[in-house]
């Protein structure tokens, strides 16, 4: 009960801030990298690609955040 209490705020806040700042993700876009091994280095690889290539682009794996 407290978990599903908890997930709940975090919704209502979540959505508070896609109102508040004007929904910023429809204007991006994200790209996942799931899987077992390798994803820092694949997210990092795709982050540098995209930096060359002159896109904007950010990065956040386990190990860091670029924004």
């Amino acid at each position: 009960m407290i978990r599903t209490a908890k997930n709940f705020v975090h919704l209502i806040i979540a959505l508070a801030a896609n109102v508040l700042y004007g929904f910023p993700s429809r204007s991006m876009t994200v790209i996942g990298v799931t899987g077992t091994d390798g994803k820092t280095t694949t997210a990092s690889l795709i982050y540098d690609i995209l930096q060359k290539s002159g896109k904007k682009a950010a990065l956040l794996t386990t190990v860091s955040a670029v924004i």
